[in-house]
């Protein structure tokens, strides 16, 4: 067990060097790109992509559609901060894209928003895997405005939930890491 321990320390410390050197020569690595297209199993290699915010990146979106617009919710990753919030864009069918706005500001890093609708409410289940929790938001208005309805689990180092309800039974995904590591 102490090797075990051992070995992923050093290779942690490793790591330090080439993430310092891939934020400051490539500060934009992350970016959210998609495509508009109306076949379900055609698909090109022609993608628009979505700049991200000066002050740090975008990554891991969840696009929802809501009164006939295309709403994408977002990591939006605060260098400065050095932790993420959720933002929402909407992009439109002629392909223009809004600028983004924040949803969700914690004192602690979120990212992965797996928004969805449930029963005629809007839902979030964001990733807070610094906070060691995973807990569900409800939208009291819904893009904008929302609110921690429960904490679905504690002390878990969990990564990137997602949920789907499969007839009539809910099931949850979610990927665990050890403490010390970075979801």
């Amino acid at each position: 067990n102490n090797w075990f321990m051992l070995r992923n320390a050093v290779r942690l410390l490793g790591k330090w060097p080439l993430k310092v050197a891939e934020e400051v020569l490539f500060p934009d690595h992350w970016r959210i790109n998609w495509q508009y297209n109306r076949s379900p199993i055609k698909v090109n290699n022609h993608y628009t992509s979505i700049p991200s915010p000066t002050d740090g990146f975008i990554a891991d979106p969840c696009a929802v559609e809501w009164e006939d617009k295309t709403l994408v919710f977002c990591e939006h990753w605060i260098r400065k901060k050095a932790r993420g919030q959720i933002d929402m864009f909407e992009v439109a069918r002629d392909g223009a894209v809004s600028d983004p706005v924040c949803v969700l500001k914690e004192d602690w890093h979120l990212s992965y928003p797996f928004v969805f609708n449930w029963e005629g409410r809007w839902w979030m289940l964001p990733e807070s895997s610094s906070k060691g929790q995973l807990n569900l938001y409800v939208a009291e208005r819904f893009p904008t405005e929302w609110t921690c309805q429960e904490t679905f689990l504690e002390n878990v180092n969990g990564c990137d939930a997602t949920l789907a309800n499969i007839d009539g039974y809910w099931w949850m995904w979610v990927s665990t890491a050890p403490w010390y590591l970075d979801c």
